[in-house]
């Protein structure tokens, strides 16, 4: 009885002498405080910076660099516009549906529309036409590995698909052929 009591003892005093208490709050980047005696005890804020691109449409935190938000869609983009590798269009859907990097796994294939706006005139599109006053993707965007193909989600028929140039094309073709991935997530 008297080792188990010791045993008890000793683990409570460990307990005691490495306690720690954490606290984050909810909104935004929050105070983070650690309780505690000597060296080890810390109060701080935390701040995450925010980086924008292409005249404010395009933001990175950091406290993840790996995704761009796009402040006119609300939808986050993988920051590495190459995910992994090329694959037909079947599969592409599969493995945006399947992905989990840079803290999230609600990624997706976007669709034609999300991606490329042919004449202009829908600004939300990623990616802007010929007809946009210029083309491709807006000048300044902070993307890196922007592939010369990639898929959308948007079915054409049972053989087709529309896929996109990230320069400013978008074309149906074959869903065999393999492309690039550029997954994104949000509404």
């Amino acid at each position: 009885m008297l080792k188990l009591f010791s045993i008890l003892i000793l683990a409570l005093t460990c307990a005691t002498l490495h306690a720690q208490s954490v606290i984050i709050k909810g909104t935004g980047a929050g105070a983070v405080h650690r309780s505690g005696t000597g060296a080890g005890s810390v109060r701080g804020v935390i701040y995450a910076t925010t980086n924008t691109y292409s005249d404010g449409r395009f933001e990175i935190v950091s406290d993840n660099t790996d995704v761009v938000l796009d402040n006119y869609t609300s939808k986050m983009w993988n920051r590495s516009a190459t995910v992994g590798i090329d694959r037909d269009w079947s599969n592409s859907i599969t493995f945006c549906d399947g992905l989990t990097t840079n803290g999230y796994s609600d990624w997706r294939l976007p669709t034609a529309a999300e991606f490329f706006s042919t004449d202009g005139s829908d600004t939300n599109a990623l990616v802007f036409g010929q007809t946009a006053g210029h083309q491709g993707l807006p000048v300044g965007h902070p993307f890196l590995n922007v592939p010369e193909t990639c898929w959308s989600s948007t079915e054409v028929d049972d053989e087709t698909a529309t896929f996109i140039k990230p320069w400013g094309l978008s074309a149906p073709y074959y869903k065999i052929t393999e492309y690039s991935v550029w997954p994104c997530r949000g509404p």
